[in-house]
């Protein structure tokens, strides 16, 4: 449990009674982690940003809570959310520059949230960083499953007037958004937009289900009725853009008096809209419901259930004919009515927008349990036809929200007995380990792990350096603290040049702490092997070393050339081991990484197959064996034939189990792991600390073996059969518990 308060301090001890800063609290956040934010109004920097490497898990995701909601607000800053598996409830985000809350990560809930008045969309999802479609999809850089529920957005508006949405998912994001129980009003141009463009291509599918868009395309704070009023384009919800398709879904939703259409695929060929209502909108005139698209695509929409009617305007609704059926209610410019000629009239709901004015401009509103109250308003009576229109659920357990429930001992739910030290309750002082305090080190276990990725490759090094029993070292690798492909891929070049892999990124504070280390600890003169782009590694790295040392920057324009750019610096033996796995995913390349090290073998990655300068790179060096890490999920059959091509087929070898932990099982007893005095145990469900690990393994010539506290008994069994008396544990106790450590070494 970390406490933070508006006065907060960056060295703040996170108490009730000492609770630190919020960017304190975000920057060393770790999985299964409760952070509460005290009532207040808090101010600083433009916007409050959650790396991509501070990340929950699946199982532990990162909690970060209100006090009480909409009594924590976030003035004149917005949060901005590249990590993964956070749950945010409750914030009001108040008159931030830019966008409000922006999403960039995978997995995030942001819940009974409040944006107003913000520079751009109030909520948008879209990438952070520059990856391009095919990879962002993939590799989940482009922002997928997350959740935005029981949110309200209105006021927001740019200097141009015409991009600021209530929310958004639009340009840059990938499959699985959903949008649940939210509403959008007053925003300057729509209440939701999806919008696509050709030049970044198509997005994911997103849904919006029980969600209301209402006056918007103008501000709540404007009179509209000023000389030369400038509208926004103010559709309720926009489905798409540029004729691309998206596959987005509009469920039980309402929408009513915004400028524009109530509902508009906005030329996407494929949008699907079910049991929603387009009541009044077309303030401005044209379409209450717009569905269109080039000729040439061929259209795929899918409506059933929409009742579509304005009084604003004598444009007849663009549809197709083929959805005017029984159960479809379309606006022929007059009146509204299916194809047996059932006519909508104002009896068939509670309320009707045009006689808001007359009843004190009755709005949507929240109910204590975060669900819509629509005050009667669009809510269909018994005349409606049930299969007609949309019926916002207030009632549900799904529709309700619920405040994350805090830990049963909040001081420290892990340990009770001992609030102050949770991972070594018996000396809170922890005389044994003076040097880390925070990481004890268990009989036969040393934890390898700081407070960031940052600092656990830093202390990796520490060790590593002492391993050989110097003062300096002659060469470092900087790889990108954010993904993995570059920092596994030169694990064998750090090994052949005695270097520890450190790590640099967006975080600039801890990038600043890499290159200090580096200056201190790398012999002038020496070289600096930068892995990756600018994009990976800053060029401000670069600039800041080359002073004083031989930098190296070994890149490519993705992670493949990028890949064969490092093994063309290793002087790679005719008759070399060669080792092939997945660029597209990290836990087989950690668990070989140590062992290619060790041998000198060097790592090629493959997407579906391998490129034709690695297939000619092998064929150069033309290897004994090739072994492929992973199964046909990792390295598929097509990738398999290539290498059966470049070395004898029967010493091709697919080296795999059902999982990564058993792979990584089968890969320590392939290359004779069992015999090993040491093991490095790795995390398996997240990248960060086992990047610089590999090191340190083909240093001891020791496997690097994947856990989670949920799985670790095969990998026990294994250590107890094997030489193996002593663990290196990369990471701390949020990602592998001491029980965990424990019973790998209960012999």
């Amino acid at each position: 449990m970390i406490y933070v308060s508006p006065d907060g301090k960056a060295d703040g001890e996170g108490t009730n009674d000492n609770p630190m800063s919020i960017e304190t609290a975000v920057k060393f956040a770790a999985p299964g982690q409760y952070i509460v934010l005290k009532n207040g109004t808090y101010q600083g920097s433009s916007k409050v940003s959650i790396g991509r490497s501070v990340s929950g898990t699946e199982e532990k995701h990162v909690i970060m809570a209100a006090e009480e909601a909409g009594k924590v607000i976030f003035e004149g800053m917005g949060l901005e959310v590249i990590g993964s598996y956070w749950d945010i409830y409750g914030i009001y985000v108040h008159k931030p520059s830019a966008v409000g809350i922006q999403i960039c990560g995978n997995y995030n809930t942001i819940e009974m949230c409040t944006v107003e008045g913000s520079g751009n969309s109030g909520v948008q999802i879209s990438r952070s960083g520059n990856a391009e479609r095919e990879t962002g999809v993939k590799e989940l850089l482009w922002p997928s499953y997350n959740l935005v529920k029981n949110c309200e957005s209105f006021d927001n508006c740019d200097t141009g007037r015409n991009d600021a949405d209530g929310f958004a998912a639009k340009l840059t994001c990938g499959e699985g958004n959903v949008f649940y129980g939210c509403i959008a009003h007053n925003n300057i141009d729509d209440g939701w937009d999806l919008f696509a463009k050709a030049i970044s291509g198509e997005i994911g599918k997103v849904t919006i289900e029980n969600c209301v868009a209402y006056n918007n395309g103008w501000l709540t704070w404007e009179d509209t009725t000023a000389e030369g009023y400038q509208y926004g384009e103010g559709n309720g919800f926009k489905l798409g853009g540029n004729d691309m398709y998206g596959g987005h879904v509009l469920k039980n939703s309402v929408s009513y008096g915004n400028i524009g259409k109530g509902i508009t695929s906005n030329s996407c060929p494929d949008c699907e809209v079910y049991n929603s209502t387009s009541y009044g909108n077309a303030v401005g005139g044209g379409f209450n419901f717009g569905f269109a698209t080039k000729t040439s695509n061929k259209q795929k929409w899918v409506v059933e259930g929409l009742i579509s009617y304005s009084s604003n305007t004598t444009e007849a609704d663009q549809i197709p004919f083929s959805f005017q059926n029984e159960i479809n209610y379309i606006f022929d410019g007059k009146t509204s009515h299916n194809n047996q000629g059932k006519v909508v009239t104002d009896d068939w709901f509670e309320l009707v927008p045009e006689s808001t004015k007359r009843s004190g401009e009755v709005a949507p509103t929240r109910n204590e349990d975060g669900t819509i109250n629509m005050h009667g308003l669009l809510t269909p009576t018994a005349a409606c036809p049930e299969t007609a229109g949309g019926r916002i659920d207030s009632t549900s357990e799904e529709a309700k929200s619920e405040k994350p429930k805090l830990p049963e001992n909040p001081d420290n739910p892990d340990n009770p007995d001992n609030p102050d030290n949770p991972d070594n309750p018996d000396n809170p002082d922890n005389p044994d380990n003076p040097d880390n305090p925070d990481h004890p080190t268990l009989e036969g276990a040393q934890r390898v792990a700081g407070i960031t990725r940052y600092a656990t490759a830093i202390q990796s090094a520490d060790i590593y350096k002492e391993l050989m029993g110097i003062d300096k070292f002659e060469a470092v690798v900087i790889a990108g603290a954010d993904d993995f492909p570059d920092a596994l891929a030169g694990s064998t070049l750090a090994s052949a040049k005695n270097a520890p892999i450190l790590l640099a990124g967006k975080n600039a504070e801890d990038t600043a702490k890499t290159v200090s280390y580096i200056t201190e600890n790398v012999a002038e003169g020496g070289s600096v092997y930068i892995l990756g782009g600018t994009a990976s590694v800053p060029q401000s790295v670069e600039e800041a070393l080359n002073s004083k040392y031989t930098v190296d920057r070994i890149a490519g324009t993705n992670r493949y050339e990028t890949n064969l750019a490092i093994v063309n610096k290793l002087a790679v033996a005719a008759g070399t081991d060669v080792i092939i796995a997945s660029g597209k995913n990290y836990p087989d390349s950690i668990s070989v990484s140590g062992i290619a090290g060790a041998n000198g073998m060097p790592i090629f990655l493959t997407n579906d197959t391998l490129t034709d300068e690695a297939v000619a790179k092998i064929r150069e060096i033309a290897p004994a064996h090739i072994y492929l890490i992973g199964g046909t999920g990792a390295v598929s059959e097509a990738a398999a034939a290539q290498a059966a091509e470049l070395c004898a087929p029967e010493n091709v070898k697919r080296v795999a189990d059902v999982n990564r932990y058993g792979t990584s099982l089968t890969i320590a007893k392939e290359f004779g792991m069992q015999d090993a005095e040491i093991a490095v145990i790795a995390y398996g469900k997240n990248f960060p600390d086992g990047l610089t690990g590999s090191v340190l393994a083909a240093k001891l010539e020791a496997p690097i073996i994947l856990v989670s506290d949920t799985d670790f008994e095969a990998q026990a069994e294994f250590i107890k059969n094997s030489g193996i008396k002593g663990l290196y544990v990369l990471g701390g106790t949020g990602v592998i518990s001491d029980d965990t450590i424990k019973a790998l070494l209960a012999k």
